[in-house]
């Protein structure tokens, strides 16, 4: 309810390889914390679909708070998720040749790592790319979504790293209801949201998009591909089966039929 309330949750720390940790954590952060609207603009045929905050930038600021933390301070990554913002801590700051203004231009030359041999394998799983480019990753997402810009933090002696991410204002406005729709006040622009039960996560349309190529992928193979656990998968496959737009022919041998 914000810093000032006394009242919190905390979750379950998540601990193991680094790789788990962040397939785990976004794995909470898809299941727990991020939301989508799906946005009917009038005059215009597609739909458009916003998220409280854009999982790319997450996923991004995840692997490199991992990546870049200092392992010889005992202080795990912090998550830390307000009403209105959530914020990825880790302790051990960027090197100092790195000015705070490269963050906000989201301009990132000088490259010296403190995990290079943990890089190579986060690397090596496509978790990163190794290449300087998860900040301009990050801004990307951000503007792509439509979110506020992030913020980025650290003190002098570059003992934490911490950025801060803006939930979509559209998360924040209020709404009037109005028989089953919401009329949401849009920069000046009247736009119409509808609670469309059809409509898909990106991860879903990831998922029919996969099938659709070969349809005879396993939910083991799904999340392997995905980079996601197989319960994960199974969630997503589901609900597709709920909203009628999968079905699983044959049973354990078989095949899925996609319904156009």
């Amino acid at each position: 309810k914000g810093e000032e309330d006394p009242e919190f949750i905390e979750y379950p720390s998540i601990s193991g390889p680094v790789p788990d940790m962040i397939r785990s954590t976004m794995n909470f952060f898809r299941t727990t914390i991020l939301k989508e609207k799906v946005i009917k603009v009038p005059g215009q045929s597609e739909s458009l679909r916003i998220w409280n905050y854009p999982e790319a930038a997450l996923e991004e600021a995840v692997a490199n708070s991992l990546y870049h933390r200092e392992y010889q301070t005992r202080e795990p990554v912090e998550v830390r998720i307000y009403p209105d913002s959530l914020v990825i801590i880790n302790y051990g700051g960027h090197d100092r040749s790195l000015k705070m203004e490269s963050f906000k231009k989201g301009i990132i030359r000088p490259r010296r790592y403190r995990n290079r041999r943990l890089g190579d394998f986060l690397k090596e799983l496509d978790l990163t790319e190794g290449k300087a480019t998860g900040i301009p990753t990050i801004r990307k997402a951000i503007k792509r979504n439509g979110s506020p810009n992030p913020e980025f933090e650290t003190d002098e002696d570059r003992s934490y790293f911490m950025i801060l991410f803006h939930t979509h204002e559209q998360f924040k406005t209020e709404s009037k209801q109005s028989g089953g729709t919401e009329v949401v006040q849009s920069g000046g622009t009247k736009v119409v949201q509808s609670d469309d039960t059809t409509a898909l996560t990106d991860r879903q349309e990831q998922i029919v998009k996969l099938l659709r190529e070969n349809p005879n992928l396993s939910v083991r193979k799904l999340a392997s591909i995905l980079g996601l656990n197989s319960s994960a998968v199974q969630k997503h496959l589901n609900t597709l089966k709920e909203k009628k737009l999968i079905q699983r022919i044959g049973g354990t041998r078989g095949y899925w039929k996609i319904k156009n």
